[in-house]
């Protein structure tokens, strides 16, 4: 009955979407992030030449920083050393020998980046604020645009791709489906199924800030956030409730209220997730997955109610719903 309620909870939330509503606004705030750091030089003629001979694999994720007087290039981010292991390893294997992981910031990289916005930004400035001409002139020349990725994928190295992006998740490496599919995406940032995938082996992965800027786009109205969410809750992610505990109780679908009374009762905390559990059946009472949920945990507590509300779920659905026979066996036993 557990795999059960996860197993079409998650089904009905990849296939339709609710609405989520908020009334604050979520900043993003200056955190430390590791990046991994591929050269770094003076000469940007260099620059150009090293940057060409990236994997295209990895090139789409790496960006060009100036930090005091050098250009550095550096790709992929994450809030620990360990998510980058697995990247540097591969960056060494395809010839990146003096690879290595670095500490930043956020902000820093973001004052960091070079590109074409950022040069526009610094001229505007520099006119409005009427700093010299020399000045302005030696500032621009230091700033290089970073080189534009061209979508250089055809249809049959998509499905290439796909292909072993799907392998590496069956297989059990998710680091690298999660590449693949990253690649995939920074071929056609479009493609809904890439971007679910994604955030759903975000969520498994406690990827937070890798998933946001997708779910984000969606102005957290989307299947997005369940699937990062059901990706934490089926990994057992500590993070999952810090991470989405702004959204959950703003959900109107119930859904992922339900989703923190299942992780709670992965944890054991029965009260916390019957409390969940009761908060999504509430907040939207029509949803059969709800009210399975809020049923179950009735049941689990051998509360005498959860036989009605189970015959409820019955009346809703037809015979042939994948639910039907396993809340039916579960009634007969209950001697409802």
């Amino acid at each position: 009955m557990k795999r059960l309620l996860l197993l079409f909870f998650f089904t009905f939330s990849v296939c339709s979407a609710q609405n989520i509503n908020f009334n604050e606004e979520h900043k993003d705030e200056n955190k430390k992030v590791y990046t991994i750091q591929l050269f770094s030089y003076i000469d940007k003629n260099i620059v150009q030449e090293v940057f060409e001979k990236i994997p295209i694999e990895f090139k789409v994720h790496t960006n060009l920083y100036k930090i005091k007087g050098t250009i550095k290039g550096r790709c992929f981010q994450g809030s620990a050393i360990s998510e980058l292991k697995p990247y540097l390893e591969k960056l060494h294997a395809v010839g990146f020998k003096d690879a290595f992981i670095v500490k930043t910031t956020t902000l820093d990289m973001q004052n960091e980046i070079i590109s074409n916005k950022k040069e526009k930004v610094v001229t505007k400035q520099s006119e409005n604020e009427n700093i010299k001409d020399t000045a302005q002139n030696t500032q621009q020349k230091d700033l290089l645009p970073s080189p534009k990725i061209q979508n250089t994928l055809s249809q049959s190295d998509k499905a290439d791709i796909l292909l072993k992006a799907q392998n590496s998740y069956l297989n059990g490496n998710e680091n690298d489906a999660i590449m693949y599919y990253e690649m995939l995406f920074a071929s056609d940032n479009e493609n809904e199924k890439i971007k679910n995938n994604l955030c759903y082996l975000y969520g498994k992965q406690g990827a937070w800030s890798h998933a946001k800027d997708l779910i984000e786009a969606q102005n957290y109205q989307g299947k997005f956030i369940y699937a990062y969410a059901y990706g934490a809750v089926e990994r057992n992610n500590p993070n999952f409730y810090y991470d989405l505990s702004p959204y959950i109780l703003v959900d109107h679908s119930g859904r992922l209220m339900i989703l923190a009374g299942y992780y709670f009762e992965k944890q054991n905390e029965i009260e916390k997730a019957n409390y969940y559990y009761q908060m999504g059946y509430e907040k939207n009472p029509e949803n059969v997955y709800n009210i399975f949920a809020y049923a179950r945990s009735l049941d689990i507590k051998k509360n005498t109610q959860a036989v009605a509300i189970y015959k409820t779920i019955l009346s809703k659905i037809a015979t042939s719903h994948p639910m039907y026979s396993s809340i039916k066996k579960r009634v007969s036993e209950l001697g409802g």
